[in-house]
């Protein structure tokens, strides 16, 4: 699921919170991106009850559910590799796939669609790699 809320002075210690709740689910995915207005959460489903319950006095200005997440992993030279992500993402569009959400790390990259795009996604990423 993916949430965004309207920053606060309260947001901060509302994350660390759900942070210790989670912190021994290894299973759960959690992802979270600060902007200068809000804030976005990407978490597992399974974790929404939780999120919205610390977070229910807190502004929310989106909630998208039904969510599904294809991770890559690059190579470890995948900053020096102009037009990579170029390349993904354009066989992805020609796919007419709508992208919820881009997620990185230095060598993972995680797509975020529709339940309903997931094994498109899959399987145009999976050529890519052939």
């Amino acid at each position: 699921s993916d949430y965004t809320y309207k920053n606060s002075d309260r947001i901060v210690e509302k994350q660390k919170s759900l942070l210790l709740i989670i912190e021994d689910k290894r299973e759960c995915f959690y992802t979270f991106s600060q902007g200068i207005y809000e804030t976005t959460m990407v978490i597992s489903s399974s974790m929404s009850s939780e999120l919205e319950n610390l977070f229910k006095t807190e502004r929310l200005v989106s909630k998208i559910t039904d969510l599904s997440s294809v991770t890559l992993r690059l190579p470890e030279n995948n900053t020096k590799m102009t037009g990579l992500y170029y390349f993904i993402l354009k066989r992805i569009a020609w796919e007419k796939i709508n992208i919820i959400e881009l997620i990185s790390t230095t060598n993972e990259f995680t797509i975020v669609v529709d339940e309903h795009d997931a094994a498109l996604t899959f399987n145009v990423l999976k050529q890519l790699s052939q």
